[in-house]
């Protein structure tokens, strides 16, 4: 755990630089590999990987939740606008073919 106090940023920090230069990622995308490793690499030393890996889990889930929301929003609300009209449409030949 000592080894692991002591070079955990500066890999951290290679990490981040390394991936900036080489072109693999962006600068934000990066920052967030680089934190996302150490946190990852922590968790696995203090026992707690599960509990971040399921965190992590929720926490995508809600973000991709989100998004699709937002992409198909448009659609979400015409289909629900077109079963609304089939079901009062039904409902009116149900009443018109009973009276």
């Amino acid at each position: 755990m000592e080894l692991w106090s002591a070079i955990s940023i500066s890999l951290v920090l290679i990490v981040i630089v390394g991936s900036i230069v080489t072109h693999f990622l962006g600068p934000i995308a990066s920052i967030i590999l680089g934190i996302g490793l150490y946190v990852l690499i922590e968790a696995a030393f203090r026992r707690r990987l599960g509990v971040v890996l399921l965190r992590t889990t929720i926490f995508l889930a809600v973000v991709v939740s989100i998004i699709l929301a937002y992409t198909f929003a448009t659609a979400v609300v015409i289909a629900a606008i077109i079963g609304l009209a089939l079901f009062t449409l039904a409902d009116n030949v149900r009443e018109v073919s009973r009276g």
